[in-house]
Formats: C-alpha cells, sequence, structure tokens
C-alpha cells in the first residue's frame, strides 16, 4: 500500500497510538509526526518465529534419531566394521566419508559389498530449489562411486529412493532402515531417523535388495567413469513384504496402506514428519480429517516452498505445523501405540510409485519415535501461521508469496518523512489532511507501526509585496499588496499573530505571511 496516513485529527484512536508536534525556534516551522499502528493488518500464510524448549532428543535402542553428536554414523561404521560375508547399503545418494572408509576396508578383508543409488539422471533431474543436496555433494557422490569402483558392486537404479543398510545373513546379521541418505550432512546435520531391524524384517528387506540389484538395477560401476547398461535376470518377480516391513515397489505395495492405517489409529493425538507433502494425497487427507474431527495433530516439516500448499491445508485444518531448515525425516506416530518410519515423502512419488520401504512399529519401537518426534517438535523455533497478524511478528518472518517463501523483517516502526509543505496562512501550521491508511494491506516498508512525519512552515511574504498603509515601515503586522494584487498582513514575529488576525479580519479575511529577515 501507499504510505498515507490522516491528519491528526482524523486518525482514529485505535490506529494512531500517538501524535506530536514540534515548532521550530523561530515558530514558523511545524514538524507533525503521527504513529499509526498496522498490528491488526492481517498477514500472508507466513512462518513466524516461536519460543522453543532446549529439549534432549532421546537416543533409543531400536530407533536413533541423527545428530552432530555422530551416534547414527558410529552405528552403521560399527556393523559394516563387524560384517563377516556381505554388506549391502543402499541411498538415494551418497558422500559419506566415514562410510566409505568402512566400505572399503570390508571389501579389503574378503566382505562383498554392495551399493545400490538413484541413477545419475534421476540425480541431476531433482529440483534445485527444493533438493536436500546441492551441486557440490552430487560431485562428491560421483567422486566417492569412482573411488569405490573395483572394490563395490555399484548397481543404480532410475526409481530407487529408499535407504537401507542390510549386513550378513541369519541371527547374525544386522539391518537398519533410513530416512536419511548416506551422506555426512544428512547423518549430522538434518533431522533423520535409523530403525534397527528385526530378524524377520531384515529377510524382507534382503528378498527386495536382492530383486532391486538384479531385477530393478538398469546400470552398474564395475570400473572408476564408467556407466555400464544392464538386464535383468530372467525369473525375478516383484516381491510381496509381509509382516512389519512395507513397501513402494515401482506401481505395487503396501507403504501408502500402511501409513493410512496408522493414521486411522489414533486416538486423540498424532505425530506426523515429512520432507515432501502433496495436498491431495490420501494421506494428508486423512491427516486433515483427523485434525478436523478434533485429534491433536503436529506437523513437522522442512521450509522448503513446493511443501506450502499441503501443509496450509493441514494448518487449515487444525493442525500445528513447525518448521525446520533441514528435517528430512518421514515418519508417523499416533496415541494408538502405532508408528510407522519410512525413506518415502508423503506424496504420489514414493507413496505410490518408486521403490521405497518403511517399517511398522508398535511397542517399544513406536515408543522411541514418540519421543524423537516430541522432542524434535519441543525444539522447533519456527510455526506456520495462516491467520496470523502484523503484530504477532517481531523481527524476521518468512512469508508464502504465491510460489516462494520470502524472508522478511518486521521492526517496531519505520519512519516516513512527507514532503514539506507551505501552509495558507502562518497563523495556522497544521498538517493537511491526508487519506486514511489502508488497515487490510501490508504497509510499505513493513512495520508494526509508521511514524509519519509531516514539516508544515509559514508561508513568506513575497519580496516584491508593497506595504499598502501609512505607518513606518518598522511597524508590524502591515499589510501587503502582491504584484498579482493579492492582500496579506506580514508579520516578522510569532507574538505579532493576535494583531495581525484582527488586521486580516479588517482586510477581508488576507492571509497571513512572514516577513523574514526583516526587522
Amino acid at each position: 500500500m501507499s504510505t498515507q496516513v490522516m491528519h491528526d485529527d482524523t486518525v482514529t484512536e485505535a490506529q494512531s497510538m500517538n501524535s506530536t508536534r514540534e515548532r521550530s525556534k523561530d515558530g514558523w516551522e511545524v514538524t507533525h509526526r503521527t504513529q499509526v499502528s498496522y498490528d491488526g493488518v492481517p498477514l500472508p500464510p507466513a512462518i513466524v518465529e516461536r519460543a522453543a524448549a532446549l529439549a534432549a532428543v532421546p537416543a533409543g535402542e531400536h530407533l536413533l534419531a541423527s545428530g552432530d553428536d555422530g551416534r547414527v554414523v558410529e552405528r552403521l561404521v560399527a556393523a559394516i566394521d563387524a560384517a563377516k560375508r556381505v554388506v549391502v547399503a543402499g541411498a538415494f545418494l551418497f558422500s559419506a566419508s566415514a562410510i566409505e572408509r568402512a566400505l572399503l576396508a570390508a571389501s579389503q578383508r574378503g566382505v562383498r559389498v554392495y551399493l545400490l543409488v538413484a541413477s545419475e539422471h534421476r540425480l541431476l533431474g531433482e529440483p534445485r530449489a527444493d533438493s536436500e543436496f546441492d551441486q557440490r555433494m552430487f560431485e562428491e557422490h560421483k567422486r566417492m562411486l569412482d573411488r569405490l569402483a573395483g572394490w563395490v558392486y555399484v548397481r543404480t537404479a532410475e526409481d530407487w529412493h529408499a535407504k537401507a543398510v542390510l549386513i550378513d545373513d541369519g541371527e547374525a546379521g544386522a539391518g537398519f532402515l533410513l530416512t536419511a541418505n548416506l551422506t555426512t550432512e544428512a547423518l549430522t546435520r538434518n533431522e533423520e531417523l535409523l530403525v534397527v531391524l528385526d530378524a524377520d524384517e531384515r529377510a524382507q528387506l534382503r528378498e527386495i535388495v536382492r530383486w532391486v540389484l538384479w531385477g530393478a538395477a538398469q546400470h552398474e560401476v564395475l570400473v572408476p567413469g564408467k556407466l555400464e547398461s544392464v538386464a535383468a535376470l530372467p525369473g525375478l518377480s516383484v516381491p510381496s513384504p509381509r509382516g512389519s516391513l512395507v513397501a513402494t515397489l515401482r506401481e505395487r505395495g503396501s507403504l501408502h496402506e500402511a501409513m493410512l492405517e496408522v493414521v486411522a489409529s489414533a486416538r486423540r493425538e498424532i505425530i506426523v514428519s515429512s520432507f515432501g507433502w502433496d495436498a491431495a494425497h490420501p494421506v494428508v487427507q486423512a491427516l486433515c480429517e483427523q485434525a478436523r474431527t478434533g485429534c491433536r495433530v503436529t506437523v513437522l516439516a522442512r521450509e522448503r516452498g513446493a511443501s506450502v500448499p499441503a501443509l496450509l491445508e493441514l494448518r487449515r485444518a487444525g493442525a500445528q505445523v513447525l518448521m525446520f531448515r533441514w528435517l528430512h525425516a518421514k515418519a508417523i506416530w499416533t496415541d494408538g501405540g502405532r508408528g510407522v518410519v519410512a525413506s518415502a515423502n508423503i506424496e504420489p512419488q514414493g507413496l505410490d510409485r518408486g521403490i521405497e520401504i518403511g517399517v511398522v512399529l508398535d511397542g517399544t519401537r513406536a515408543q522411541e519415535l514418540r519421543d524423537v518426534l516430541r522432542g524434535w517438535a519441543a525444539r522447533a523455533t519456527r510455526e506456520l501461521r495462516a491467520d496470523a497478524t502484523l503484530g504477532d511478528v517481531a523481527g524476521k518472518a518468512w512469508l508464502w508469496r504465491g510460489e516462494r517463501i520470502v524472508e522478511v523483517d518486521v521492526p517496531a516502526t519505520a519512519a516516513i518523512a512527507r514532503g514539506r509543505v507551505v501552509a495558507a496562512s502562518a497563523d495556522d501550521l497544521s498538517a493537511p489532511a491526508l487519506p486514511a491508511p489502508d488497515l487490510t494491506r501490508l504497509p510499505e516498508p513493513l512495520a508494526h507501526a509508521h511514524v509519519v512525519s509531516q514539516v508544515v512552515t509559514a508561508p513568506a511574504l513575497d519580496k516584491t509585496a508593497q506595504r499598502i498603509d501609512e505607518a513606518g515601515d518598522e511597524a508590524w503586522p502591515a499589510p501587503f499588496r502582491e504584484r498579482g494584487g493579492r492582500v496579506v498582513i506580514a508579520v516578522v514575529t510569532v507574538d505579532q499573530l493576535d494583531a495581525a488576525r484582527a488586521m486580516a479580519s479588517a482586510h477581508g479575511g488576507a492571509p497571513i505571511v512572514v516577513a523574514r529577515g526583516r526587522a
């Protein structure tokens, strides 16, 4: 909007916190300042700062949260170091140096090591604005694959997006499902999850990995810098995982249904976390319905423009939406005692197509998931609001501008200086009336209030005007006639105004002017 405000007499009490007038030393200039509040002006959808607790995120026995303490990396490296026969590591992207060293060491002591990653074409196709990695990380991914070539058997699959590590067979083996890519940033900086798999889940995962390696992969890397096409082995069918391990396996799977079942298990509370969201997806719609019917739904999401439409649907349905800079975990927990952790975002690419893996949790693992999600929620410093006003924001905020999140800074006040104006008569230096502020639109510049200043100066006697009375040149006030014929009453000092007003009345309401520089 414009920065126009009204005259002191017409700004309403609710809009104007205070108005002041400051007269110059000689009395012939007045600075008017009016403070106009915009606190109640509605904001567009906005991410605003909130009070956060210094809550610790617990480390469970069966479920770990990533963090800068490196515990997830340590757990994975220890398992790889203990491998006797085979290691399979799968991720969309791979650039974790500690895990690279562990895989090379395992290969050098005779362990068969397989690495499954997304195809280069799929990585390059990720939208940069919404991707969880940058060009630097992609280049490091390629360099690591080259260093591993010849030691680690690398295969790529166009639709692979799952993250898992599987070590050896049987009871002596180990298996982990992750929400994180195998990158240093994801495993130490992001909010991510690692679930320790039981023996049955490891057996189900082994079937899926076998099918992807030999039936779904399109390329392999055997020598540095060379990506060779491969054909699927005949006779391999798409697995049908059962029990607590769920998956999306291209156009079929159980992950979508598992998430809906977990959401439906809620009685009074749901906490859901995801990097990607689609407002039209049935899982998002089910979460909205739970929120509308009174369930307390807490949403944890990364700040990214592509997710805002879905997150606004959830917020308007009644969910609390907490925002994070680096969150990437995909998980749902409900007070029905169930949970699910998965590699898939809550959108069609992942829950309805592609290759993704998840695990349904209950008992101790569900409780550990609850504790981690509640810890993250307590530590969230930002929240998505659909109903905030300008007065709710102090300092930084992030406004949703159609397709972008725009950072703004909101100070308490902003100074708005209007141009100097000359009054019609020296005895009335009040500010001219101006249009009312539009309190339905955001002010420019953004601020809780504008302090609008207007300088009003008294009119000066035209140097060509001629005195028209018989008094001496030292008599003030005095009538003058301007070149155009207008009669004015000239004064020198403020204390002459009362006499000037009487003289002006005698001359038909002539304006009063200041004879500046006259004795």
